[in-house]
């Protein structure tokens, strides 16, 4: 799941960016990236069945 792109894997891994940094940088909390990340590799949503339900109401 770990990737980064090719011209970080050229890079020695002193010269890479960090996730850390980068997370700082940006001010996003490294839980809610990896919660993220997770969330985005499983394709089922929890929610599908509620969803479906609250837009047949809605309509």
């Amino acid at each position: 799941m770990d990737q980064i792109g090719a011209h970080q894997a050229k890079l020695p891994k002193k010269q890479r960016h960090s996730v850390g940094k980068l997370l700082q940088r940006i001010s996003l909390s490294r839980a809610t990236c990896y919660d993220e990340r997770k969330r985005i590799a499983n394709p089922y949503d929890n929610y599908a069945q509620v969803k479906q339900r609250v837009l047949a109401i809605s309509r």
